[in-house]
């Protein structure tokens, strides 16, 4: 039996090993731990444990006990090794038990008294009021329609564009792309293309958020490769069914699949016949192992090329056998999967938290979206902002808008800071320079406070309302502040709006 300090030691190695696919909080854990840079470690899994992520709770306490990026303290580690075993995470229980017995007589105290100020903090109730979304369940019987129906297409037709230069991008570029962050959009000049002699010449999937007038908004790259830029341009001025619940107009989320991912095995195999012998051979090995990251990627692939040979079912049955065994990206993508095709908004959920627990900052974004806009919550704009703070410090600038969105106009006024939100958007600016609704708060922001500017305001809020105007948004509301800015004696407060 191993001792232990070697079970400590073995946890500590394991960490160093992860692979480093998804930009998550206990990722860059493992960075900082492979660095030695042990006081960071423990910062980015102190982050993880403020939303009860029993792993974070798991490694705070193999650090604690041996003193890495923190001073040994045995009653601390114990505490952290019980908030995983009230998880039943790994072997934790067993842990804590055997470290209990470890710690002298008079230490006994100080335990329980640790065990409640830490239970305050990071115990499950505590983190479930703090952070997790209350679910309405009567509305769980409602459906989110568009035309009458359930669903959406997944895929668009758009505009072929032909390749302006060679490209060759690797196929690691396209089933790396699901676990977390948008990829790059742009066209690689790597040696010969792959994609010249093909008619639509990139493949694009793509999440974004739909708008209560039906606009495609704050698109995301999911899976890349070659020319997609144009076509990412292209999305932001189409329109699909208008998302409704109960009758009303909602926000929602979508996938959509442009150019070779809409292709069939023939066409594949008739277009790209490189490419698709590559997919192929890239299946087959994936298959064959046994690691999380590769069924994930296989999972992922799967879903990407329906054409490829597989059982009924099994791209879903491998994603949720790995994001059962605590893969993160797996979590995210299955729990996304359930909530924008309606099948488990309930499990959806909890599976968007476990992996907005572990860091993935898509995730994070998708419960502040979630806890803002969904009609099977209660309406929480309080948690929407610390999920969109998390995604925000891992530079996701989507998440970063709706927090200056939040604190201008949210309806609990408690959440307004005309200031702060002044300099999120000025850190923001570059990202969302094509972005109406970056022009429309730059404007809102200016008619309070000690940057009052109606000039500016009025300025930015014209240039929103062109910009927004040219991807057919329905920007009604905006044309009437702009009436009231310009019609009679008007004072602008944050009440005019």
């Amino acid at each position: 039996m191993k001792s232990i300090t070697q079970i400590f030691a073995i946890t500590l190695t394991s960490l160093i090993v992860l692979p480093l696919t998804i930009h998550a909080n206990t990722y860059k854990a493992a960075e900082y731990i492979e660095s030695k840079n042990f006081q960071k470690a423990r910062s980015e899994y102190l982050k993880s444990a403020s939303v009860g992520s029993a792993m974070a709770f798991y490694q705070l306490g193999t650090m604690t006990f041996q003193g890495i990026g923190t001073k040994k303290d045995l009653t601390e580690a114990i505490v952290w090794f019980s908030l995983a075993a009230e998880l039943e995470y790994k072997d934790s229980r067993n842990v804590a038990t055997t470290l209990i017995q470890l710690l002298p007589n008079q230490d006994i105290d100080k335990l329980e008294s640790l065990m409640i100020q830490y239970e305050n903090v990071y115990g499950q109730t505590n983190v479930s009021n703090n952070y997790f979304p209350q679910i309405n369940h009567a509305s769980l019987t409602n459906k989110i329609t568009f035309d009458g129906k359930t669903s959406l297409d997944e895929f668009i037709e758009t505009t072929e564009h032909d390749l302006d230069m060679a490209v060759d991008v690797g196929l690691d570029s396209i089933t790396d792309s699901a676990s977390g962050e948008s990829f790059d959009s742009g066209e690689s000049d790597d040696i010969t293309s792959l994609l010249a002699f093909v008619k639509p010449a990139h493949l694009l999937v793509a999440d974004f958020d739909i708008a209560p007038d039906g606009t495609m908004r704050n698109a995301v790259s999911v899976q890349s490769l070659g020319y997609t830029r144009q076509t990412l341009e292209e999305l932001k001025s189409k329109t699909l069914p208008i998302p409704q619940y109960l009758d009303q107009p909602v926000y929602f989320n979508h996938r959509i699949r442009t150019g070779i991912a809409t292709f069939d095995r023939f066409d594949m195999s008739e277009k790209s016949e490189y490419l698709y012998a590559k997919i192929l051979r890239e299946a087959r090995e994936l298959k064959k192992t046994s690691s999380l990251d590769d069924k994930y990627e296989y999972a992922v692939l799967l879903l990407t090329y329906p054409w490829l040979p597989q059982k009924e079912g099994e791209a879903l049955t491998v994603l949720l056998d790995t994001a059962k065994a605590g893969h993160p990206g797996a979590q995210f993508e299955y729990g996304l999967k359930q909530y924008r095709e309606q099948t488990d908004v309930e499990s959806a959920i909890k599976w968007l938290y476990a992996a907005a627990q572990f860091g993935v900052a898509r995730a994070q974004y998708q419960l502040g979206n979630i806890l803002q806009y969904s009609p099977w919550v209660n309406k929480d704009e309080t948690k929407a902002m610390r999920w969109y703070q998390f995604a925000a410090q891992q530079d996701h600038s989507v998440a970063a808008l709706k927090i200056a969105e939040l604190k201008l106009s949210a309806d609990d006024k408690n959440l307004h800071n005309f200031k702060e939100a002044v300099n999120i958007l000025a850190q923001i600016e570059e990202q969302h320079k094509s972005n109406p609704e970056y022009y429309y708060l730059y404007a809102i922001s200016r008619t309070k406070g000690e940057h009052r500017d109606i000039k500016v305001a009025f300025s930015y809020l014209s240039k929103a309302i062109r910009l927004a105007e040219s991807y057919n948004w329905n920007v009604s509301d905006w044309h009437d502040l702009m009436a009231r800015w310009t019609t009679g004696n008007v004072q602008i407060t944050s009440e005019s709006y």
